[in-house]
């Protein structure tokens, strides 16, 4: 499990309140249950059951295993088991739901409470991702996007530590989805039109947008990628291009070393990421994007640039700053590529967040200068 604030008690600490055996008890059993939700939300089904059956009690582990059964296809078996468990006053209520919810394999809307057990959160993530893959098959694209973009949020979120495997087949998911819903043009996202004048190019078309929409942060590579366009298309005067208006912005999850893209509430692209080695730790806070530089040259405080294509420059193919809102300048922090793809989930940067050159190319498109970037532990 990931650390948290405050660190265990002592022996004799324990021994001498009344009340400590009881919470170290109940402190034990809250982490046997994240470790059956987490093996239960990262699909390790037979891991969880293994867990629950010697780590829970019998009530709780019987609920994993019809939930396991009904998402396993067991329908007979799981159907009899949510029967009994409907019937008994020993399985909390809104457990009773998510696995009568598991046998139409259809999203549970868990309500974002501090009363919200791991395990229900895990039943809830393989309920939502369930329910995208169906989506996608279905080709309800924009529904898929939503539900597997919560998925992510979810695990970044969640007591147990981040599956590396399962936040990969999940972006996975996302992004089979949002090349058919927020980076297509005939998606179902919220949008003004503008019109293509003779002459016009992209950059063109965002001076007037912005002149008209001052508030809004827009970049050329974000007009294409949202009308399924390559920067250097052609443009015909009288087409028609979509300008997305909800704001963007990016989460940085420095502990779990991954990165989420927004486009208002949505999850539209996740990244796996290299944060800041020990003693030049990443900084958190919020931020927003500042400068953007192609090709990049690396320079430390008092020395010479390194310039881009020498074998000391670790920038790799793109930079982004990070500006203090309210600033002038860019912090010296920033996202860059990096020329060590096996790097990345790693704690080796000098700060920055490194990212895969081909996956730091996508952002600098499509993240604006001006746009939120929240940087956690």
């Amino acid at each position: 499990m990931r650390a948290r604030e405050g660190a265990a008690p002592r022996l004799d600490q324990v021994e001498s309140s009344p009340f400590s055996r009881a919470s170290v008890e109940a402190a034990e059993a809250a982490s046997r249950e994240v470790e059956v939700a987490a093996a239960l939300a990262h699909g390790a089904d037979q891991r969880a059951l293994q867990l629950a059956s010697s780590q829970l009690d019998a009530a709780s582990a019987n609920a994993v295993r019809a939930f396991t059964e009904a998402l396993g296809g067991e329908r007979a078996a799981a159907e009899q088991r949510a029967l009994a468990i409907a019937e008994s006053g020993a399985v909390p209520s809104r457990m009773k739901q998510l696995v009568a919810a598991s046998l139409g394999a259809v999203a549970f809307p868990l309500p974002d409470a501090a009363d919200v057990s791991p395990l229900e959160r895990a039943m809830d993530m393989r309920l939502h991702a369930a329910a995208a893959e169906h989506a996608l098959d279905a080709g309800r694209y924009g529904e898929a996007s939503v539900l597997i973009g919560r998925v992510l949020q979810m695990e970044l979120d969640a007591e147990w530590d981040p599956s590396v495997q399962s936040l990969t087949e999940w972006s996975n998911t996302l992004h089979a989805a949002e090349r058919r819903h927020r980076w297509d043009p005939q998606g179902d996202w919220e949008s003004i039109d503008v019109q293509v004048r003779q002459g016009d190019s992209l950059v063109a078309i965002r001076k007037r947008v912005l002149a008209d929409h001052p508030d809004l942060h827009l970049s050329t590579g974000l007009i294409a990628r949202s009308n399924g366009m390559e920067f250097d298309d052609y443009l015909r005067e009288g087409q028609t291009l979509r300008i997305p208006v909800e704001p963007v912005s990016v989460l940085v999850d420095v502990g779990a070393r991954w990165m989420l893209y927004f486009i208002g509430n949505e999850v539209v692209e996740s990244f796996h990421v290299g944060v800041g080695r020990e003693g030049a730790e990443t900084i958190l806070g919020t931020f927003e994007a500042g400068q953007k530089i192609p090709e990049p040259p690396w320079w430390r405080r008092g020395q010479e640039p390194v310039p881009y294509g020498d074998p000391k420059n670790p920038l790799g193919t793109r930079w982004i700053g990070w500006r203090v809102p309210g600033e002038a300048d860019d912090t010296s922090y920033g996202f860059h590529g990096t020329w060590e793809p096996q790097s990345i989930g790693t704690a080796s940067s000098e700060g920055c967040v490194r990212m895969v050159n081909d996956r730091v190319e996508l952002l600098f498109e499509i993240l604006p200068m001006g746009a939120e970037i929240l940087v956690r532990p």
